[in-house]
């Protein structure tokens, strides 16, 4: 599916086909096509007007690319992640092109930052006179609003796990806490480069990127910085949470070992007493006492009752 949006005129024209794009650099200061779901087929026409090169349009046409910023003589690229977070972490990829009179952005489904943009600019068409670097620093700040909402779920799930971890431990736990601490690394080493990336366009050592956009830039990045903390945070609670978890399993554990061992422990003595009045000796003291049985029962329960109160008074229960 290929979008245009237009700067004037028109705010918004749908399904532009590539050889109507000559008419609408000549009516706007600049262009911003939008393609879903690309192929190689997609860029053809668009590679050739707009001179991009080969590699950033095999990189486009290519998913699980890691975040990147290339520049190049007639553009810059940059690789750039939109993320999801339900039951997993997902990596939504976004690819942009930028030059001096376009924008491209090419993905392979609909992206909040994307639609939200375009939604923005069809009501304030007076924000193309900003340039196509606004544009950029658009899309990138509907980004890192989405990676909060991303960490605002995440710290929901983990309070759930931490919730779990004491009310009831279970080996799924352990299974959650992996998958948490992998998602935050994940997190780490997608959101660690794209920093990097915006630094580099706040820098303004590239063409295409007027100064007034740079603040703006500066802003994202350090915002950014912010979500890193953040995540550094996350991981640490998530290790926390794994600690606590074993030890609230060790503990348990002790608990258990601790009654069995008194269990153990007072029917030694009971065992020693039946033992010694189960042996075959013919001539045995109380064996032939009316109330033998009976007495040895009222032994082995004074001797399990001296040994409760003595573990009793040395706290052992």
């Amino acid at each position: 599916m290929l979008r245009a949006i237009m700067c004037k005129g028109d705010n918004a024209l749908s399904g532009i086909r590539p050889e109507e794009l000559d008419k609408a650099l000549k009516t706007c200061g600049f262009v911003w096509i939008d393609i879903e779901n690309p192929g190689y087929g997609d860029f053809i026409n668009i590679a050739k007007k707009f001179n991009l090169h080969k590699l950033a349009v095999e990189d486009a046409v290519t998913r699980n690319q890691r975040p990147k910023f290339e520049t190049y003589p007639e553009h810059l690229f940059l690789v750039i992640h939109e993320l999801e977070f339900d039951a997993a972490l997902q990596l939504n990829e976004l690819d942009i092109f930028l030059g001096k009179n376009f924008v491209i952005t090419t993905h392979y489904k609909r992206l909040n930052a994307i639609e939200y943009t375009i939604e923005t600019y069809k009501k304030n068409p007076s924000l193309f006179d900003k340039g196509a670097d606004f544009l950029i620093y658009s899309i990138l700040d509907k980004l890192v609003d989405n990676y909060f909402a991303v960490l605002e779920r995440y710290d929901e799930k983990m309070a759930k796990i931490e919730n779990t971890i004491f009310r009831e431990p279970k080996p799924i736990v352990v299974n959650e806490l992996f998958r948490m601490k992998k998602a935050s690394l994940s997190l780490y080493m997608t959101i660690a480069p794209q920093a990097e990336i915006v630094n580099m366009l706040a820098r303004r050592e590239f063409p295409f990127l007027g100064k007034e956009t740079s603040i703006y830039f500066r802003d994202v990045y350090d915002r950014m910085i912010r979500l890193i903390g953040i995540i550094d945070t996350q991981r640490e609670i998530a290790t926390g949470a794994l600690e606590a978890y074993l030890s609230v399993v060790s503990n348990k554990m002790n608990e258990i070992m601790k009654v069995l061992t008194i269990i153990a422990t007072i029917m030694m003595p009971l065992t020693l007493i039946a033992g010694i009045y189960g042996m075959n000796f013919r001539f045995l003291p109380e064996l032939e006492w009316r109330y033998g049985y009976y007495g040895v029962l009222a032994l082995m329960a004074v001797v399990a009752g001296i040994m409760l109160l003595y573990f009793r008074r040395k706290k052992w229960i």
